[in-house]
């Protein structure tokens, strides 16, 4: 077994024991009155510790602590970084050998027990959930045709539609046959004598007559 390191004395241990060597060395060497009790001093600070786990290395081959000491200089009861003053590691002791196996226990009874009695029934499990829709069935044969409906309410009237485009003239028809000459109707009355017309032309001279037979003597 590797022999555990031990950590080493603080160096503040070490100043507090020369302190206190000196102080009893003056007390034995005085041989006056003892003087008056000085005022107290002030507190000083506590020591800390801080341990680490350590893995296994070539210092510790199955890992170990590290513990690092000094005074709590600020008062936060732990121990800062810049607070240590000493550190040593601890190694794990190294694990043990498999033990020698232990005696075979008899044999037990091979006896079948008696059957225990039934259990109490268990209590309804929840409703399943609805399971999915099942394919649509096969159409059905078409039924008689049902008698016709009584005739509907004759519906109101429409509106009246916009006026068509005039069409085409069309061509014009054979003329008819003459019809029957009509009554002659009665007379007019007689218009009134209308003005006299202008003179007409002189006439041409006309031929000159025969020569008259002579008259009796």
């Amino acid at each position: 077994m590797k022999t555990p390191h031990l950590p080493s004395r603080p160096a503040w241990c070490t100043r507090l024991g020369l302190s206190l060597a000196v102080l009893l060395a003056l007390i034995a060497c005085g041989g006056g009155n003892s003087g008056a009790i000085g005022p107290a001093g002030l507190a000083g600070n506590n020591a800390a510790l801080r341990t680490t786990p350590t893995p296994a290395d070539t210092q510790c081959h199955s890992g170990g602590v590290k513990v690092e000491s000094g005074l709590d200089a600020n008062g936060n009861g732990q121990l800062d970084s810049n607070e240590v003053s000493s550190h040593t590691t601890v190694c794990n002791a190294p694990a043990g050998g498999v033990g020698v196996a232990g005696q075979a226990g008899a044999a037990g009874s091979s006896t079948t027990g008696a059957v225990g009695p039934a259990g109490a029934a268990g209590s309804a499990g929840q409703t399943g959930g609805i399971g999915a829709a099942g394919a649509t069935g096969a159409t059905g044969a078409t039924g008689t045709p049902g008698q016709p409906g009584a005739a509907g309410a004759v519906g109101s009237a429409g509106v009246s539609g916009t006026s068509g485009a005039t069409g085409a003239t069309g061509t014009n028809g054979a003329a008819g046959a003459t019809g029957l000459t009509g009554a002659t109707g009665a007379s007019g009355a007689t218009g009134a004598t209308g003005a006299t017309g202008a003179a007409g032309a002189t006439g041409a001279t006309g031929a000159t007559g025969a020569t008259g037979a002579t008259g009796a003597t």
